[in-house]
């Protein structure tokens, strides 16, 4: 009767490196909080997109929010979710 997986919604942060805004602004965000991603974004600035993070948190989401920079989006994505942990390799 207990559900072995579940669907449910997360949030992701992105953005396209070819279309930059305030590239400035947002370099400097990236690499006082999100620092792999500033390292990726130095390498694929020509790139149509690209993660920040998956997965936020509520907190990250609040905190991208009121960052104010308008180059970085938010995405509402599906993801799987395992109440029994050492099930999710093997359910997939």
């Amino acid at each position: 009767g207990q559900p072995l997986a579940l669907n449910k919604e997360s949030m992701s942060a992105f953005i396209v490196p070819s279309k930059l805004e305030q590239p400035l602004a947002l370099l400097t965000f990236l690499e006082k909080h999100f620092k792999s991603a500033a390292e990726r974004l130095k390498k694929i600035k020509t790139s149509q997109f690209m993660y920040i993070k998956r997965r936020l948190s509520d907190k990250e989401v609040a905190f991208i929010t009121q960052s104010g920079l308008p180059d970085i989006k938010i995405l509402k994505e599906p993801s799987r979710f395992y109440p029994i942990k050492s099930f999710g390799p093997i359910l997939g």
